[in-house]
């Protein structure tokens, strides 16, 4: 069984924070698309994602500099979104690198490292409206 590690989501332009919900309607849209492979009758099940991690990138570096101020402002909505996510399982956060040549990226990781593509749409759709 090949085990893949995805799910990133990007936003062109970030104002004062993406919205949660946008944010989260991003992942499942990209969950949904993780899914249609793993089903493939032709893979007989040996492409699996795994789920216990995402990168959140802001693809702006005029709106959202990579550096401590922007992981500031964006902390606090990631983590709403990780625990809607992984179902207020014990998350890490990490701001990926400061180097402002770089594009602004977080890497939020789950505590539960067998989670599956089904849970996280699962747990995507019971959010709250």
């Amino acid at each position: 069984m090949l085990n893949v590690s995805i799910a990133v989501y990007r936003c062109s332009a970030v104002t004062s924070s993406p919205s949660f919900y946008r944010i989260l309607t991003a992942i499942d849209v990209t969950l949904t698309a993780c899914r249609l492979p793993e089903q493939e009758p032709l893979l007989n099940g040996d492409l699996k994602f795994s789920g216990d991690e995402f990168v959140f990138v802001a693809n702006d570096r005029l709106l959202a500099p990579n550096n401590d101020a922007t992981y500031k402002a964006l902390h606090d909505e990631l983590e709403t979104v990780a625990q809607c996510l992984y179902a207020n399982a014990d998350i890490e956060i990490q701001h990926r690198s400061e180097d402002p040549r770089e594009r602004f990226s977080v890497l939020i990781k789950s505590s539960t490292p067998t989670i599956d593509i089904e849970s996280l749409l699962a747990n995507v759709h019971r959010r709250p409206h």
